[in-house]
């Protein structure tokens, strides 16, 4: 049977989901992703990680403080 070809397309943008998952069990992922060597945003973080972008950025702050991660320039 002949037809057009159709592109299904969502009508509503998919939710972000949060997993559940200990503070310290994110900061080491966290770290991970740092050891990638890839410059990395909070939000980048928190979408990698499935974590809220509060937590990531707490996180982030932490391992800065703790001097295992660099703040870019």
């Amino acid at each position: 049977v002949g037809g057009r070809a159709v592109t299904m397309r969502p009508t509503r943008e998919e939710g972000v989901v949060i997993r559940a998952i200990t503070r310290e069990q994110a900061k080491k992922e966290a770290l991970a992703l740092f050891q990638r060597g890839e410059p990395l945003l909070y939000s980048d973080i928190a979408r990698e990680l499935q974590i809220d972008l509060t937590t990531a950025v707490e996180i982030c702050e932490e391992l800065i403080a703790e001097g295992q991660v660099k703040e870019a320039p």
